[in-house]
């Protein structure tokens, strides 16, 4: 339709085929598009066990390539932390350790979220409104943390590790992973008795492909170039 509209009205103006051949180049024009394969997935849950001993939550395996190791990405949402959690790629941890992310810590884990005492308000409660309170993210870039601060938080909130601290030894996971079968565990801590976890996670392959434009659509901007110029007014 664009094209015989070019080509068939001469009254149209210059800016108005130009408009037109600009909405086509945006749309024929190489482009990047960035997508997410999941290579395994689960549930993490742990229901209330009193003892003092880590409790495994979840486990799952899977297998990658060199090719895809960098392009791995682990994605774990926990809506129940009591108290602490561990992950642990191929026999190490992601953070050496993760006792307590609660306000109830002796030291506070995470700063800047508004808690009085530092860390997560009760995370052994859940969100009112489904949000995570605990989000871990770890590519090749690095490992980050957010989540609801509070039982009652709409949104989600960026957790900053406390430098002051010794209990973070933050590890990239895609420096964890090896060629052919890789582990992934994710174990619950807690010193006073009482662990409880419940999530999910995702190792996924963040690939990139580029758009190629097909033959036809090459043709066809070919007939608008020449339609814009055989159009062009003639000096009087």
């Amino acid at each position: 339709f664009s094209c015989s509209l070019i080509l068939l009205t001469p009254m149209i103006n210059m800016h108005t085929r130009a408009l037109f051949l600009g909405m086509l180049f945006s749309s024929i024009l190489l482009s990047d598009t960035t997508f997410a394969d999941i290579v395994v997935s689960g549930d993490v849950s742990v229901l209330e066990i009193f003892t003092t001993t880590p409790q495994l939550g979840g486990t799952a395996s899977f297998s990658l390539t060199a090719a895809q190791i960098p392009d791995a990405e682990l994605l774990a949402d926990f809506f129940i932390v009591d108290a602490g959690v561990d992950i642990v790629v191929n026999g190490t941890s992601l953070f050496t350790q993760f006792n307590d992310i609660s306000q109830f810590g002796p030291t506070p884990v995470f700063l800047g979220t508004g808690v009085a005492n530092g860390g997560v308000q009760t995370p052994f409660v859940v969100n009112s409104n489904g949000l995570p309170r605990l989000t871990v993210a770890s590519d090749s870039t690095g490992t980050s943390f957010s989540g609801a601060v509070t039982p009652t938080d709409n949104s989600i909130t960026t957790y900053t590790p406390n430098p002051d601290s010794n209990i973070f030894a933050i590890q990239n996971f895609n420096d964890l992973l090896v060629v052919g079968d890789n582990n992934i565990e994710f174990f619950v801590l807690n010193g006073f008795g009482g662990a409880r976890l419940d999530g999910e996670f995702a190792v996924e392959l963040n690939t990139t492909t580029t758009a190629v434009p097909e033959p036809g659509s090459a043709s066809l901007l070919g007939l608008l170039l020449v339609g814009c110029l055989s159009t062009r007014r003639r000096p009087k």
